[in-house]
């Protein structure tokens, strides 16, 4: 990746027990402006406030660990902020990039669970519905002194699926009256593991998804944040025509409910983690 601004690399190690630490020194001593941080406490959102209380840039950008730059990645991300004044936070455009062919049953309405771009490919302010993805986030240090930083209720933690960290801030920062542009030109490619590609782990996925959800409207940070009633009503369509066909014969119903599409399944498994979590994680995705 190369750049017109300077920037300073901040790689937090979250506890790791492989080889990973060595690597990370390694890679600071041969390349300037890195720093690397150690954060003993699991959870990604630990490692993201550690690598929040450790800079004291102007602009803050956040990106995970499996993502390949593209060249003008950093540069239009800071021509955004510099361009739109106004805008206190920059999502970037995130796309997949798969290890071989792509799989037949890998819609492009799914790329959303695996944290790519919905967005479009023009640059544009976001709607009170449009949230950028923590894989490609950028902050004005500024709005930190209105709010706190990652909740660590939510976040990656081990190997369990919960997500919708970012997600969280930014509702806080919404209802701040904070603003969120779309920059379609801050290009990253996210790699996708073969173990990812495979129905049963997007069921895991929007599982989690839907336990993340059910914690996160229950913070109190989050009290007064606009929900995403988008997502809900469009889960709620897509289960009712999963299951029906859009008619509601019973005939139709029975054989849509035994022949359990994958939009279906989708439905079905978010809403049996908002129901987990609510007991405490106890039901499988379905």
């Amino acid at each position: 990746m190369t750049a017109r601004h300077p920037a300073e690399i901040l790689l937090v190690d979250n506890g790791s027990t492989d080889s990973t630490p060595r690597v990370l020194r390694d890679f600071a001593r041969s390349t300037p402006r890195v720093r690397v941080l150690l954060e003993s406490r699991r959870g990604l959102s630990h490692a993201r406030n550690l690598g929040l209380a450790h800079t004291h840039t102007p602009l803050i950008a956040f990106v995970d660990d499996d993502v390949d730059f593209d060249a003008g990645w950093l540069d239009s991300i800071v021509d955004s902020f510099h361009h739109r004044a106004e805008a206190d936070v920059v999502g970037g455009n995130t796309i997949p990039l798969f290890p071989g062919q792509r799989p037949l049953w890998l819609q492009d309405n799914f790329f959303s669970w695996y944290s790519c771009s919905t967005l479009g490919e023009n640059s544009r302010w976001m709607n009170e519905q449009e949230f950028p993805y923590g894989v490609n986030i950028s902050f004005r240090r500024a709005v930190f002194d209105k709010t706190e930083g990652f909740s660590s209720k939510l976040g990656r933690y081990g190997d369990n699926l919960l997500s919708g960290e970012e997600t969280e801030l930014c509702k806080r920062l919404k209802a701040q009256g904070c603003l969120f542009w779309y920059c379609a030109e801050a290009l990253l490619h996210h790699r996708i593991p073969p173990e990812r590609l495979s129905p049963a782990w997007l069921l895991q996925r929007v599982y989690w998804q839907g336990i993340s959800d059910s914690i996160s409207e229950r913070l109190p940070a989050s009290a007064g944040a606009p929900v995403n009633r988008t997502s809900i009503a469009s889960l709620a369509r897509a289960t009712l025509s999963a299951c029906t066909g859009d008619f509601l014969s019973p005939r139709r119903l029975w054989w849509q409910l035994r022949s359990r599409s994958i939009q279906g399944r989708i439905a079905f498994a978010y809403l049996r983690g908002h129901l987990a979590a609510k007991s405490r994680w106890r039901l499988g995705p379905g």
